[in-house]
């Protein structure tokens, strides 16, 4: 998705060719993930998300306040209320753009969800960080990345996603008078389009560097995590137990040149047979919905069944395919990839992988649970870390890298006891205070699911049954609403990071000023 999403946006602010695009972005990517592994991708990472932010209030306050084609909430509610008499919306409550009553939506809300916990679940960079921090900073890191993470789509949907429907029909607009094809919405150009409609070639460079930084972002922790499999879960525990740190390090690099590669490949051979982003957005819960219950019992709960968990995966992907086959056939009477991205098929094939997942993995743990050891699984892990060869070369950062994204030395003595005792109180084996990790668990717990049921539930679901229809003060409560949010997603992840590392930063400035002036 990344490299069909970019390349087709990059080739259309461009002109650059296509197959240029595929290989431009993971090559670029892999230049520094070579050298600077982890650590490397999550400096870039703070950085891109900077530029991001600055980026979408630029995008935000030239709509809705300084542009002379909108400039304001209500222009922009009177636009769409033309383009909708233009053009009425099917399914959606009196053919609106302002209403939430979508049926559209809402099947994409559900296969939205679906694939998003896929990728969540199944994504080796979320759980490489996570394993990277402690566990009581990860909730904390995770907790205020997770609020502040939709400020992203929300900002830009609700700027560009909604000026590239209101200046459809404005001479400015790329291609009027003709509207975006399906196919270049699937593509992923209504923001690019819309940024060049709304600022001219300043907006199609804010969003060329946009697009770029956050794929190259993503690109980056998925080459890191790919090669952290490959090395550590693959080469060292089946090919090569006694790996030094030199034929360590090779490997590492080898995998993530071949990756980047691969991405490319990959990317050309969808765009080649004409699946788009958004086809693969939409059907990516079919394809990997499956093992999310799997994975989460085998992480959470030492009564997982192994073979359900497997079970459930396999049979998962193959009910899904068969769902989505079945229900394409029945409706269409044809199988391509136009009807194949219909909405009730990549709804029906969504469900079917998640539903008969977690029905196998779950009914196998309940009627034929294990008992998991999950210190005997750390101690097992602790076991695999670096290399005892003292003719080893020196290790670079991203060997140094991936060695700290695996588990903390558990001793002997304490494989089998998932607490100790010190100074009175029990600790983990890692040091932390189980009281402590209990409250942070609580918590965690407390907190996403109350976000899940607010922002899944709570709130659009009334919307929903309600047909309401946004009048021009509602809908300015809307756009206020999306501007508080990037503006706190914005001090969560900018600000708070730059202050909670101030006497770091303190300290490496005062080095700096003491070797310039030779003090």
């Amino acid at each position: 998705m990344l490299i069909l999403g970019g390349s087709a946006a990059v080739t259309d602010l461009t002109g650059i060719n296509t197959i240029a695009a595929c290989f431009l972005i993971p090559i670029s990517v892999c230049t520094y993930v070579f050298v600077g592994g982890i650590r490397s991708a999550l400096f870039c990472d703070y950085v891109h998300t900077m530029v991001l932010f600055v980026f979408i209030l630029v995008f935000m306050f030239t709509a809705f306040t300084t542009s002379d084609k909108i400039g304001s909430p209500t222009r922009m509610w009177e636009l769409l209320q033309e383009a909708a008499a233009r053009s009425p919306v099917p399914n959606n409550a009196e053919g609106s753009y302002l209403t939430m009553r979508s049926v559209s939506g809402l099947i994409f809300g559900v296969v939205n969800v679906i694939g998003n916990f896929s990728t969540v679940f199944l994504d080796q960079s979320y759980w490489q960080r996570a394993v990277a921090s402690k566990p009581s900073t990860a909730v904390k890191a995770f907790s205020l990345g997770g609020s502040a993470w939709f400020a992203v789509p929300f900002g830009m949907a609700t700027t560009l996603g909604l000026t590239a429907v209101a200046l459809t029909a404005h001479p400015d607009f790329p291609g009027y008078p003709s509207p975006l094809t399906a196919s270049e919405v699937s593509a992923g150009l209504p923001a690019p389009a819309a940024a060049a409609a709304l600022m001219g070639q300043t907006g199609a460079i804010l969003i060329l560097v946009v697009l770029f930084l956050a794929v190259v972002s993503t690109s980056a922790a998925e080459m890191v995590a790919v090669a952290g499999i490959g090395t550590f879960d693959i080469y060292k525990r089946y090919i090569n137990p006694n790996a030094n740190s030199k034929q360590i390090l090779l490997v590492n690099r080898g995998l993530i040149v071949s990756w980047a590669v691969l991405m490319g490949v990959f990317g050309l051979i969808w765009y080649y047979i004409s699946v788009s982003m958004g086809w693969l957005y939409v059907v990516m819960g079919t394809l990997i919905g499956s093992c999310v219950v799997p994975v989460a019992l085998a992480i959470i709960s030492p009564k997982a069944n192994k073979w359900g968990c497997i079970i459930g995966a396999w049979a998962g992907l193959a009910s899904g395919l068969v769902a989505w086959m079945i229900t394409t056939s029945s409706l269409y009477g044809e199988i391509t990839v136009a009807t194949t991205g219909a909405d009730y098929c990549v709804l029906a094939g969504n469900l079917a992988a998640i539903g008969v997942g977690a029905i196998c993995s779950v009914v196998g743990t309940l009627v034929w649970p294990e008992n998991c050891d999950f210190a005997q699984v750390e101690a097992t892990i602790a076991g695999y870390k670096g290399t005892e060869n003292e003719d080893a070369a020196p290790e670079s950062p991203i060997a140094e890298d991936e060695k700290k994204n695996e588990p903390l030395d558990v001793s002997a003595n304490v494989v089998g006891h998932e607490v100790e005792e010190q100074g009175g109180e029990h600790h983990t084996p890692a040091g932390e205070s189980v009281k402590a990790l209990d409250k942070a668990f609580r918590f965690a717990a407390t907190f996403s699911v109350s976000l899940a049921l607010i922002l899944l539930i709570v709130i659009p679901l009334p919307l929903f049954f309600s047909s309401h229809i946004f009048g021009p003060t509602s809908f300015t409560v809307w756009i206020a609403v999306a501007f508080i949010w990037v503006f706190y997603a914005i001090c969560a992840t900018v600000i708070y990071p730059l202050y909670e590392y101030r006497s770091e930063l303190g300290s490496t400035f005062a080095k700096m000023r003491s070797e310039i002036s030779k003090k």
